[in-house]
């Protein structure tokens, strides 16, 4: 509830002569020097903190009661507090947040633009505000969705190439390592890829996270010769590529997840794997 003072009454001087004369000069005193100020509406709270009481400040109710009992006489006017009503909506929106203390400002403005009606309403100000912000918030999301959106859709053109592929029977080959400097053409043998598959129990997690290690240690397009030595070039020296050799027998190994599929006519293959 907001009040101001009344146009004229009747019972305008009743208040002077009744039984709480005091209270009443105090509450109107407070609602003379608003206006005074070109305030012309106030609260019940701004009455109880502003007056100049005879004797101690009355309980909120009774104040309630002495400005009921004044409106009745026609010194006061009562209107709804829309004020408070919107502080109560500003908290309630979602898609619009208002910080606090912004909030705090723009009602204690609205509740002194109530009075004069000059300018601008400060709450629709602050509406505006807000909602220019969550429009400029939402087109930065939305900018940020779309980027996302044309990388996945890329991704997906590659992988829908790539299943195509697979499909076709066309084998997918591990990228050319920048390091090889030797041909394969001519050379006697296969890389690691070739000649391994996994097993049955390899999970498709497992699978993923082995291919990826293996082909991040160079190891997945390493090179196997069938006698399982190094092969050197023409001169002797040793060749600028990735080979894998034999060695002892180790445990655990890669073999608990993958199993050998070498030509047959290359000699003690599952001999040399399950090492």
């Amino acid at each position: 509830m907001i009040l101001h003072i009344a146009d004229g009454s009747v019972d305008l001087f009743r208040h002077v002569s009744a039984e709480k004369a005091r209270v009443y000069r105090a509450i109107m005193d407070v609602f003379a020097a608003a206006k005074r100020q070109y305030r012309l509406q106030l609260r019940p709270d701004e009455v109880l903190a502003k007056a100049g009481w005879p004797d101690a400040p009355p309980r909120i109710e009774e104040l309630n009661a002495a400005l009921g009992q004044l409106a009745e006489w026609g010194n006061l006017e009562t209107h709804p507090d829309t004020a408070r009503g919107r502080d109560r909506h500003f908290s309630s929106l979602k898609q619009l947040p208002i910080d606090p203390e912004d909030r705090f400002t723009a009602l204690t403005a609205l509740a002194e633009w109530t009075g004069t009606l000059q300018g601008d309403n400060p709450a629709q100000r602050l509406l505006q505000s807000a909602y220019e912000e969550a429009s400029r918030t939402l087109a930065r999301r939305g900018a940020a969705l779309e980027t996302q959106q044309q990388s996945l859709e890329a991704e997906r053109r590659l992988l829908e190439d790539e299943r195509e592929r697979l499909q076709s029977g066309d084998t997918m080959v591990p990228p050319l390592p920048y390091t090889r400097g030797a041909t394969r053409e001519v050379r006697d043998g296969a890389p690691l890829w070739q000649l391994v598959d996994f097993r049955d129990v390899t999970t498709a997690q497992q699978r993923a996270g082995l291919e990826a290690a293996l082909e991040a240690a160079g190891l997945l397009d390493a090179w196997i010769a069938p006698d399982y030595r190094i092969q050197a070039g023409g001169d002797g020296a040793p060749l600028h590529d990735t080979q894998l050799l034999a060695r002892r027998e180790s445990a655990p190994s890669l073999a608990a997840w993958l199993e050998v599929t070498v030509p047959r006519t290359w000699r003690n293959t599952m001999a040399l794997w399950r090492r």
